[in-house]
């Protein structure tokens, strides 16, 4: 089990009815940031299912903005309720956006290990969902996959059930923000921790950050597409970290390299 100890406090008052009503569904905390001194509130909104709290969270300096804590329904006859009401969440409100929890739902092939195909019909449900609401999936660090069952038998199979997705002004507001899941000994999901501040680690080599105009370089749009296509069945933010792995990061420097040369000739003739 990892050490949970920078997880400090429950969620304010609202912690003893959180737990009673989402008991074995969510369980939810948040770290205050004692040594800055900041002041964060979070006015409960909506908080009458027992798979959704909507709060409103006040930062000094920052808008308001709406965080849902979510666990989705498991009955797949249940689903499309599910999307609906993510729908009708955003139809609401205006307000930068975040939601995190137990989805119970997968965007791709990708995110599931064992028997059972996941149903396709599904797949696009779900992310014809997160379309609709303007709702983007912000990455993981840890574990691939954040629950599972039978493990060890022929039955063993994991998902990616939990997530945090938010939409684009949420992500402006919050561009270093970061998620990472940790084991649990009482549960089958993994814990997930969110980071509006983004993880604290060490400086690293710059990431490959792909730029359109590129695409006018004779050759570059093949390699892109190339790139894309290999990647075929995999979730969007896969295949976009795939156009972004060394043997491809290479091959575009390589081009650019060679226009470079192009153009130096041209010049000194």
């Amino acid at each position: 089990m990892t050490d949970m100890d920078s997880i400090e406090e429950s969620f304010g008052k609202y912690a003893n009815t959180l737990l009673e009503d989402l008991v074995d569904s969510l369980t939810i905390f948040y770290q205050k940031r004692k040594r800055t001194g900041l002041k964060v509130t979070m006015d409960v909104e909506y908080s009458g299912s027992k798979n959704l709290l909507l709060a409103r969270v006040h930062l000094p300096g920052i808008n308001p903005w709406h965080l849902t804590f979510y666990y989705g329904f498991s009955e797949r006859s249940r689903r499309q309720q599910s999307w609906d009401f993510f729908r009708a969440l955003k139809s609401n409100s205006d307000l930068p956006w975040m939601v995190v929890g137990d989805f119970n739902d997968l965007s791709c092939p990708y995110e599931k290990r064992g028997i059972h195909p996941h149903p396709t019909s599904l797949f696009d449900g779900f992310n014809s969902a997160l379309d609709d609401c303007g709702l983007f999936d912000l990455g993981m660090r840890g574990r691939r996959y954040t629950w599972e069952r039978g493990k060890g038998t022929d039955n063993w199979v994991e998902e990616r059930l939990d997530r945090a997705v938010a939409g684009v002004y949420w992500c402006s507001l919050f561009p270093q923000a970061s998620v990472q899941n940790y084991d649990v000994l009482t549960s089958d999901h993994t814990a997930i921790f969110v980071e509006i501040e983004g993880p604290k680690h060490a400086s690293r080599s710059r990431a490959f950050l792909f730029e359109n105009a590129w695409l006018k370089e004779s050759g570059c749009k093949d390699t892109v597409l190339e790139s894309w296509n290999s990647s075929a069945g995999e979730c969007l933010t896969r295949k976009l970290d795939h156009c972004g792995v060394a043997p491809f990061s290479a091959r575009v420097v390589d081009l650019l390299n060679a226009r470079r040369v192009r153009l130096r000739i041209s010049r000194d003739a």
